[in-house]
């Protein structure tokens, strides 16, 4: 749009699929996202490069996930998910009365230098 000035260069990244909630690593070289693409029948993590390259599954393509960010060593994605408790897809909440994300009692998922522990409440 010729009226705006906040934004230039804008480039679409990702086709397909329902993708959102980006996120930069703090050194900004990469970033975070969640997307259901592919075969995936729930939101996954995954990580990409700026110029759209370099993407990877950082989930473990079971369960739902959400809410993926880098910690400050540029590495570690901490992200939410419902894997450990199940890897079929969680229910969809009911969305009649506009856009909602569900909560599950499951979905705490810390990553700890290559293993992974789950917190429960």
């Amino acid at each position: 749009m010729p009226d705006e000035v906040h934004l230039k260069n804008i480039r679409q990244l990702t086709f397909g699929g329902e993708n959102a909630e980006c996120y930069f690593s703090p050194d900004g070289k990469k970033f975070s996202f969640q997307s259901t693409s592919g075969d995936l029948k729930c939101d996954q993590i995954f990580s990409m490069d700026p110029d759209g390259g370099n993407k990877k599954l950082v989930s473990t393509g079971t369960g739902r996930t959400t809410c993926a960010y880098y910690l400050n060593d540029n590495k570690t994605v901490v992200f939410a998910s419902t894997h450990e408790a199940n890897a079929e897809c969680p229910h969809k909440p009911d969305f009649s009365k506009g856009y909602v994300w569900a909560l599950y009692d499951s979905m705490i998922f810390i990553p700890r230098m290559r293993t992974a522990r789950i917190l429960r409440r």
